[in-house]
Parts: structure tokens; sequence; C-alpha cells
């Protein structure tokens, strides 16, 4: 559908949705554990059947673990 972040530029760092810390699939994850040297995607709202989001897309500055989120309207709303 679309693409959240400059591809090849910005990367994605997960957050973990409020409340959904103790999810099963995310045992052992901390929210420092989720990175990704891709941009985020979009999704269609609202999810379908039960499903519920676990993890938000943040977009950040650029491919590094550590880089800072992008201020402005890539990050309004966080996609799931």
């Amino acid at each position: 559908m679309n693409h959240h972040g400059q591809h090849g530029k910005e990367g994605t760092r997960g957050l973990i949705a409020k409340g959904e810390d103790k999810h099963p699939i995310l045992r052992g994850i901390k929210e420092s554990d989720i990175f990704g040297t891709t941009d985020v995607y979009t999704v269609n709202l609202p999810l379908p059947g039960d499903s519920k989001p676990l993890v938000l897309g943040q977009v950040v500055e650029s491919l590094k673990f550590d880089a800072k989120p992008v201020e402005g309207k890539k990050n309004d709303p966080m996609m799931r």
C-alpha cells in the first residue's frame, strides 16, 4: 500500500504497543530489541477479526540502531 520512511535511508524501531508487553509472543523481547533497516509499511485499519497490534513501527532518521525518531507525519500515527 504505502511506506512510511525513505527507503534505504530511514529505518524502523519496533515499539511494543501499550499494554501488550506481557503478551506471550513478546516473551523475552525488550522494546530496545526490535529494529529493522527497512521502512515502515502502511496497514489498513481496523484490523480484521480479533487481531490486535503488538508492535508499532517508528520511522527513525537512519539505518543505525541508535537513530533518533523522525519528527512529523511519518510517525503520526505510527503504523502497526
